[in-house]
């Protein structure tokens, strides 16, 4: 139970993102040149239904509408940074690189590409344990951390339709891969349900699914309910309702990026 706990926390991130007034109005970012799109989350704690904390995205897309890089900041509610991450889809658009920061407990985690085409997964528990690394070859379609919602946003026709896609996630907390699947439901003409769950049948009734909901025209992640990336107090993860808004603004990027 705890090795899926902590499968179905790296999953948010994934995919973070929402809020009930979220502007239904903004362009999907494929339908823009180039533009930064900016949301910002509140997390709710299910259990207390108090304020946890915020987390702001910036995502940064080339000239084709590419989604290229990503930065998130988290705060706690008195507006101190908490952790930070940063992606980087050049590498996979679902799956990419990435390095994630809590600063408040000093866990840390990582996925990097390699030339050869495997995956290195790394974590690190506190600031002063050396870290763990295992390096993987996963087998397509692979997701990895907030790629996951441009995997569920690239496939929400299918999901729409009422499929069940199963996808593999990377979990650097497990140093592993792990099969899941996402099924859709539409809950009215604005809106779309999305469940992840365990593919295994028997894990699939023993755990929670996390559970989202996206915008059918704009394909914007309005909410997330389910286990988090975020402690803050070095216990366990916490188990939140994420709603965001969100913001886009053109801006102008060159035609080349630097390697790396």
């Amino acid at each position: 139970m705890n090795r899926l706990r902590a499968t179905l926390l790296t999953l948010v991130v994934i995919i973070t993102f929402q809020l009930a007034h979220a502007r239904q109005d903004a362009p999907p970012p494929q339908a823009v040149s180039a533009q930064q799109l900016h949301y910002v989350g509140t997390a709710t704690q299910l259990d207390t239904l108090s304020p946890a904390y915020t987390e702001s995205y910036a995502e940064h897309y080339d000239a084709q509408g590419k989604l290229f890089s990503s930065q998130v900041q988290y705060r706690n509610m008195q507006g101190e940074p908490i952790a930070d991450k940063q992606l980087d889809y050049r590498p996979h658009p679902h799956a990419p690189a990435f390095s994630f920061h809590n600063r408040k407990t000093g866990y840390r985690e990582a996925v990097i590409w390699r030339d050869d085409g495997r995956i290195l997964l790394m974590h690190a528990d506190t600031a002063h344990t050396l870290p763990r690394e295992k390096i993987l070859r996963v087998p397509e379609p692979v997701v990895a951390d907030a790629g996951f919602n441009s995997f569920v946003r690239d496939n929400l026709a299918r999901l729409e339709q009422g499929e069940r896609i199963e996808f593999h996630f990377l979990n650097p907390a497990r140093l592993d891969w792990f099969r899941f699947s996402a099924s859709g439901s539409v809950l009215d003409p604005q809106k779309i349900q999305v469940v992840i769950a365990p593919s295994n049948p028997v894990l699939h009734w023993l755990v929670e699914p996390i559970r989202l909901i996206y915008a059918r025209d704009s394909g914007h992640l309005l909410q997330y309910e389910g286990i988090t990336n975020i402690s803050l107090d070095g216990g366990d993860t916490l188990v939140a309702r994420i709603q965001y808004r969100y913001s886009v603004k053109p801006v102008e990027y060159p035609d080349t990026l630097p390697e790396g």
